[in-house]
């Protein structure tokens, strides 16, 4: 699980479609980008991950939310923007649900794994979390993973 900083989906020519890319931000999280082919924040670019771009829970059985993710068989326009149902079989979400949408292309992502994306969740092989929050080198808590207790949230930017 990460906090994706950008999303590859936001570029036009990733998906199908005239206008059906993720809305990228500025560095604030809210100022929608006018321009869709802005460079990646994680490079010194100005678009970002809005701040809107977080899960959300419907009810203690599903919620929705944002993912990376590479499925075999699929182009990356194919996936992007693509939604999906994900069933959790094991751990304190067992026989819960999901649904997200594909934002980003996720290069480090393992075929068939979708990388959630939520607050506090890692910032994975980019931390583009640098320049727009100011995080740590490897984020909050574990890069791939994230913080590991409610208090290590405290540290997260409140916006």
């Amino acid at each position: 699980m990460t906090l994706t900083t950008f999303g590859s989906c936001s570029w036009p020519g990733k998906v199908s479609g005239s206008n059906a890319f993720v809305k990228a931000c500025s560095k604030d999280g809210y100022s929608v980008l006018g321009n869709p082919n802005a460079a990646s924040g994680c490079g010194g670019g100005e678009a970002f991950t809005c701040n809107n771009q977080k899960p959300w829970a419907i009810n203690d059985q599903l919620a929705y939310g944002f993912a990376a993710a590479t499925i075999p068989g699929l182009s990356e326009r194919d996936r992007c923007c693509a939604c999906y149902k994900l069933d959790f079989t094991s751990g304190p979400v067992q026989g819960k649900s999901m649904i997200v949408q594909v934002t980003n292309s996720g290069s480090d992502v393992n075929p068939n794994q979708f990388d959630l994306q939520i607050p506090g969740g890692g910032v994975g092989i980019f931390n583009g979390c640098q320049s727009q929050w100011n995080a740590p080198q490897d984020g909050w808590g574990n890069r791939y993973g994230g913080v590991s207790s409610r208090q290590a949230c405290d540290a997260l930017p409140h916006r």
